[in-house]
């Protein structure tokens, strides 16, 4: 087992930026670094025999018929006291939830639900952002457009000015007009 060994202690040495390097090490430490990651290493085998165990671990009315002497048609014959018990007992023990099991399921499924939550309020966010760029851009041009009617009006107020003082020069004017009309020839 050295032979695993020694290379997942040289590496986490690296990883862990600790000087010197296992070769520069006296061979009683170099040793006791490869005890220590023996530890280590049945220790993490430990946790994923724990685990694969965990995970079989569903406890359901069929494996305590199993388990116990008591037959299912036993259970099933008696509904209203074995198989109530048993039904009650298991709701019991998934809800204490000794070993964390509903609890890692409920935070992944809380989880899954913030991340989503999260990526509907970016969207959010992104379309917010885009409907005010909108409404500057249709602010500014409302601007430009009052503008734009700003200098109108100006140049009707003008044009008018001119027409009135035009009108003003024609009846002041009409009494050198000659009417055709009334002339004859």
């Amino acid at each position: 087992m050295d032979n695993k060994i020694k290379p997942l202690v040289e590496s986490h040495l690296k990883q862990y930026n600790i000087n010197p390097s296992f070769s520069q090490l006296s061979d009683i430490i170099q040793n006791q670094l490869i005890e220590i990651e023996n530890f280590f290493q049945n220790y993490i085998n430990e946790q994923i025999i724990l685990a694969q165990l965990l995970k079989n671990q569903k406890i359901n009315l069929a494996k305590v018929c199993i388990s116990t002497t008591i037959s299912r048609s036993s259970v099933y014959n008696n509904p209203n006291v074995l198989k109530k018990y048993i039904n009650e007992r298991i709701n019991d023990i998934e809800e204490k939830d000794t070993l964390g099991i509903n609890k890692t399921k409920k935070i992944t499924q809380d989880y899954e639900l913030l991340k989503k939550y999260i990526e509907h309020l970016k969207i959010q966010i992104i379309e917010n952002d885009i409907f005010e760029l909108k409404i500057q851009e249709l602010e500014k041009e409302i601007k430009d457009l009052n503008y734009i009617n700003k200098q109108y009006a100006l140049e009707n107020s003008t044009l008018h000015t001119e027409n009135e003082n035009l009108k003003f020069q024609l009846v002041n004017k009409q009494s050198n007009v000659v009417n055709f009309n009334n002339h004859s020839l």
